[in-house]
């Protein structure tokens, strides 16, 4: 898509290979379900609406603009994310199919803008960023990397193991729920003080291994006496 907006309907929809490209000031939307090939690219500097059928198959993102992932569809499909924003928000029905992989290289963000999303692993790397909304909640079997996550108030990240390297901060909280998860002595997490406690927290009654710094932001703490 070189320029306007452009939706595409019908049944049958299928990108068997090459590179899906939509150009800077262009949009584009699929209001079908699109089959994906064995590897699929989206090479996004405008903005792209999908919704992704695939068991198995790969999808990679590069450009500066955004692609939103609105599956009803269940797949588990990998994602990796070289440049700009992808937007996760799959719908429950689909949610509930794990993802094979997610992985953010330096330039991308993955922002998770619905409830329930779930993937094997979520790696990300340095220079790269995940974003999870406030209020949601995110599935990651291993969570791997050292860039940045930030979480809005009330989200929560349910984790079961992997290192990461890099920095946790905003209002969202961490839950290791099984196996082992590692933050690392160069990573570092920051914990939220609001007027009625802390806002974000980590919880879980398994392994986890925390060894890096920990700041506390004070700016909207309640300085009443008893309070926080």
């Amino acid at each position: 898509i070189s320029k306007g907006s452009v939706t595409f309907s019908g049944s049958n929809i299928s990108l068997t290979g090459g590179s899906f490209t939509v150009d800077s000031g262009a949009s584009g939307s699929f209001s079908t379900n699109v089959a994906l090939g064995n590897s699929t690219a989206f090479a996004v500097d405008g903005s792209l609406d999908v919704r992704l059928v695939g068991g198995g198959k790969a999808v990679t993102k590069s450009g500066t603009g955004t692609l939103t992932i609105s599956d009803t569809s269940s797949s588990d499909y990998s994602l990796t994310i070289n440049a700009g924003t992808v937007v996760l928000q799959r719908a429950p029905s689909a949610a509930g199919k794990t993802l094979k992989g997610m992985g953010v290289n330096s330039g991308g963000l993955l922002q998770i803008a619905a409830d329930g999303q779930r993937t094997n692993g979520l790696t990300v790397n340095t220079g790269g960023a995940a974003e999870i909304n406030a209020n949601l909640t995110a599935y990651v079997n291993a969570l791997n990397g050292g860039g940045n996550i930030s979480g809005g108030a009330g989200s929560l990240i349910n984790v079961t193991g992997g290192t990461f390297n890099g920095n946790i901060t905003g209002s969202g909280s961490l839950a290791v729920t099984s196996g082992t998860f590692t933050l690392s002595n160069t990573s570092s997490m920051t914990f939220t003080i609001g007027a009625n406690g802390v806002n974000n927290s980590v919880s879980g009654a398994v392994i986890a291994n925390f060894t890096g710094s920990r700041a506390f932001d004070l700016s909207g703490a309640d300085k009443t006496d008893g309070n926080t």
